[in-house]
């Protein structure tokens, strides 16, 4: 880590400038991800409403935005590619969320920046990716863990239980597109070359699938998953006395003993000896599972389970979440007032402080960056008169 004269600590990925053509959830987490590391985000945004997010959820806005800065253009006029082309010559690598075929329209696709910016790191996020018969399907997360097979109904052709809640696939392809980047970055830095990046939120949602789910299924021939179905039992959320929630997570057969000793059913370590028998016996079990744990406070039973070294944990509400003291020890999450901040979700003195405040005004350093990067006050003049830049400077 290095300190800047200023004070402000920079990071393992101190001195990568990212331009991010992206809007709403994957491009700008995965850019969140890779600016906490320390590099440097320059969000390109349109001139009419910029990222969706703004509107929809000023506060998510802030949170993966908090650091970046902003250049509102119009990217379908001549006057605003050639200015994004100047920040493109100053730049390491270049995130975007366009559906297939929108880059290349506008001119800005791979093909046609390489040849002039060589060492770019050109990353593209869609819902299928840019190959197969659902490139140019628009999508959302709860369509691409359908496709990924992460959300079976309880029978074939029986609705959702419940309709997911985190948005699993836009995080896994953020997380994706991020390590992709980071490792196209260690190649551009030993070679002086770029690389072409195909990012896909159906694709990530598989890979969570297939490992945890789809395998065993498959290896099963009978569509019994094995891994699931046997943490099925003493595996889920309890209610307790006072109304508050725990969880439980038996999966191996010494924290199976260590519940069963703590909640008074010794009896049950040889009757129920294996995750087969227990999920023979699942609704008998649960029941008087429930029915023990609801007689006493969550914090009884969690110092009794934390006693006999069982898996037990308090179950969050969003809202308490980032005040659990656990994370409160980790660092990386602080919340001020109504507004939550993230910083890198792990722990290293190499990474920078986390960023808090705001994010960018829509083209509130527009002026600044495109002077910078060598625009002619001509030139911004002109982009300005045609509406291809919008700046919020004072």
């Amino acid at each position: 880590m290095v300190t800047l004269a200023d004070g402000h600590a920079t990071g393992l990925l101190s001195g990568v400038r990212i331009l991010d053509v992206t809007r709403l959830l994957p491009g700008p987490y995965a850019t969140m991800l890779l600016r906490t590391l320390g590099a440097e985000v320059i969000k390109i945004e349109d001139t009419q409403q910029g990222d969706y997010l703004r509107a929809l959820s000023p506060a998510v806005f802030d949170m993966l935005n908090a650091g970046n800065r902003s250049v509102a253009l119009d990217l379908k006029q001549e006057a605003g590619r050639m200015l994004f082309r100047k920040l493109l010559a100053k730049a390491d690598a270049l995130i975007e969320g366009f559906r297939p075929g929108v880059a290349a329209r506008l001119g800005i696709d791979y093909p046609q920046l390489h040849e002039t910016y060589p060492r770019l790191v050109y990353c593209s996020v869609t819902g299928y990716g840019q190959s197969g018969p659902y490139a140019d399907w628009p999508g959302h997360d709860v369509n691409y863990q359908g496709i990924a097979g992460s959300l079976p109904p309880d029978t074939p052709g029986a609705p959702l239980r419940q309709t997911p809640i985190l948005p699993v696939a836009d995080v896994a392809a953020a997380y994706n597109a991020a390590l992709a980047m980071v490792a196209a970055l260690f190649a551009q830095a030993r070679s002086g070359h770029g690389a072409y990046l195909d990012i896909s939120l159906t694709d990530a949602a598989a890979s969570f699938a297939m490992p945890l789910h789809i395998a065993s299924v498959i290896s099963s021939g009978t569509g019994f998953n094995p891994t699931l179905e046997w943490q099925a039992v003493a595996y889920g959320a309890y209610q307790c006395a006072d109304g508050l929630w725990l969880t439980l997570g038996v999966v191996e057969e010494k924290f199976w003993a260590a519940v069963c000793r703590v909640i008074g059913q010794d009896d049950w370590i040889t009757e129920y000896p294996t995750s087969q028998a227990r999920y023979q016996a699942r609704e008998l079990i649960e029941t008087e599972l429930r029915r023990t744990l609801a007689t006493r406070p969550r914090a009884e039973w969690l110092a009794a389970f934390r006693a006999a070294d069982a898996p037990a944990a308090p179950l969050n509400a969003p809202q308490e979440a980032p005040n659990d003291p656990q994370l409160v020890a980790r660092g990386w999450l602080a919340t001020e007032g109504r507004q939550t901040y993230m910083g890198f979700p792990a722990v290293s003195p190499a990474f920078p402080a986390m960023q808090r405040g705001r994010g960018p005004l829509l083209g509130e350093h527009t002026e600044a960056l495109l002077r910078e990067a060598g625009a002619r006050d001509e030139e911004l003049a002109i982009a300005q008169a045609k509406g291809a830049i919008v700046s919020h400077e004072q």
